[in-house]
């Protein structure tokens, strides 16, 4: 059966939410996607958040500031979800993410990155955020051809040495019934029984 398509949902450009431009030199080509990988960006005492509220371009900005002070090309992520349920651009889906360690074949290579701002172990996961999380998650497996039973979140692909609460229970307990919406979403005239 073929998918529907979504929609592209409306969100904020790179140049909407004022991005530094990426530093080319620490950004690598050749992503494939195969997997989406759900994010929080999970501040201690969720610090970001409280400052920044539902100004979803200046909390983004800062993510990507902390992250090329740390080294990063850019921002780690493809695609945010603000607290405002704003969606934003990241980094460019042809670059390799800096969003997971790889492990069991899965790794910034083949993966899209979605973070979702806040840290959602202390912080509710609002109806509109998760609205937007769908939205934005049915266009991404229908444009790159991803099953959404390939949506994960961070913590199912980073185990061991690398272990992760990541994205944060209130998110995480969601992500079944997120990926069952995106399947309506793409296959709105499937009948299971």
């Amino acid at each position: 059966m073929r998918m529907k398509y979504p929609g592209k949902p409306t969100m904020l450009s790179r140049t909407d939410w004022d991005t530094k431009e990426e530093n080319k030199g620490n950004l690598d080509k050749g992503n494939t996607p195969e997997y989406i990988i759900v994010h929080h960006t999970g501040d201690t005492n969720d610090e970001l958040a409280k400052k920044y509220g539902t100004d979803d371009k200046g909390f983004f900005k800062r993510e990507q500031e902390i992250q090329m002070e740390a080294g990063y090309g850019d921002i780690a992520y493809n695609f945010g979800i603000g607290i405002g349920a704003n969606i934003l651009e990241g980094r460019n889906p042809t670059y390799r993410g800096g969003h997971i360690k790889t492990q069991d074949g899965i790794s910034n290579g083949n993966t899209l990155g979605v973070v979702v701002l806040g840290n959602y172990e202390i912080r509710d996961f609002k109806s509109s955020q998760k609205t937007a999380l769908i939205n934005l998650l049915a266009y991404l497996c229908y444009e790159y051809n991803i099953h959404p039973s390939k949506i994960k979140g961070h913590r199912d692909v980073n185990t061991g040495t690398y272990a992760t609460v990541c994205p944060g229970k209130n998110i995480y307990r969601e992500l079944s019934s997120i990926r069952d919406e995106v399947c309506y979403k793409l296959w709105p005239d499937f009948k299971p029984y």
